[in-house]
């Protein structure tokens, strides 16, 4: 069932960025709800989302006026950078450039588009838990100060900032998305839910009783969500969200990296034998032992979680043995 009730009008959507989660949220706006989407990829043409459905972002205003114009978006949905905490910490400045600066071309084009077309109804801009900084046992909420620990924080934190200057002084009708510990099918396997998933598989298919998984802290507790429940979340927010506002996409739960190897090897029927590798230890890693969010304003709009966590490991499992067997098969 779709996210919340609302109208059934079809929508043109805009889709700023092409990873993991903007393939997953295009294949639920356009094959679940019908919708016309159009994704626009700055440096990655992902090959899972087909290319008719592609456009290459434009560098500059002129350009990006003339595909708002062509589009015509309802909603846009601006995702861009990628979130791999560790490749953020090396790469600052195209970090900065995906994450910030693209979003705010997007933005600033979007100003100058409303000045005499009114269209766009809905901006949905993504940002992430990290702007919280460090955690408790309690889940945040939208309301506690963001105080960012790391670089990615500080990033979405500038953009979160970007996004409130954009909505407060030109009025973009802007709703800001933290989002917190996103997986399924297709994420790249140095996220760690994926990487113990695909260990798991191909020790599976080679035979073997155990496997050693080599991983970080596994005491860390992280609120993981299926990307399936996030872009009905996202759905509910460009419906029924009010600009202005704030919304955490997150379960509201949290589960141990210990857990999931866990249930991993109860779904595989392996056994594991965990390995810590120090290099995958970060830092934040005491200080954010927990990491939980409260979702109740996601709900209030109509959202509930979909996918349990065994549903979700079940897909990703299911990912990586298909992947394998069209290995084998080539």
């Amino acid at each position: 069932m779709a996210a919340a009730k609302h109208t059934t009008r079809k929508k043109n959507v805009l889709i700023i960025g092409s990873g993991f989660i903007a393939r997953h949220v295009y294949e639920y706006f356009s094959h679940f709800l019908g919708w016309n989407v159009c994704v626009a990829y700055v440096n990655y043409k992902n090959p899972d989302i087909p290319a008719s459905t592609l456009v290459k972002l434009p560098d500059h205003e002129p350009q990006l006026l003339t595909m708002l114009a062509k589009q015509q978006p309802n909603f846009v949905v601006i995702c861009t950078g990628f979130s791999f905490v560790p490749d953020v910490e090396k790469n600052l400045e195209p970090s900065i450039d995906s994450h910030l600066v693209q979003a705010l071309k997007v933005l600033n084009a979007i100003k100058v588009y409303r000045q005499t077309e009114k269209r766009v109804d809905k901006i949905l801009v993504v940002g992430s838990s990290s702007e919280y900084g460090r955690f408790t046992q309690a889940g945040k909420s939208e309301s506690e100060a963001i105080l960012p620990a790391d670089y990615y924080g500080v990033i979405k934190a500038c953009l979160y900032k970007t996004a409130k200057f954009y909505q407060s002084t030109y009025g973009l009708p802007i709703c800001y998305v933290r989002q917190f510990n996103v997986t399924g099918a297709g994420q790249n396997s140095r996220f760690v839910v994926p990487s113990i998933c695909r260990q798991m598989v191909v020790a599976k298919e080679e035979g073997l009783a155990a496997k050693e998984i080599d991983i970080g802290n596994v005491d860390a507790k992280r609120d993981f969500i299926d990307v399936r429940d996030v872009a009905r979340a996202y759905e509910a927010i460009l419906q029924l969200g009010k600009p202005g506002e704030t919304y955490n996409v997150c379960s509201g739960e949290v589960l141990s990296i210990a857990d999931i190897i866990l249930l991993v090897s109860s779904l595989i029927d392996i056994k594991p034998q965990m390995h810590v590798n120090q290099a995958l230890v970060r830092d934040l890693d005491e200080s954010r032992a927990t990491v939980r969010g409260d979702n109740s304003k996601l709900r209030a709009l109509g959202w509930k979680l979909s996918f349990s966590i065994t549903d979700t490991l079940n897909s990703i499992i299911d990912y990586y043995q298909q992947l394998n067997n069209k290995q084998q098969a080539g």
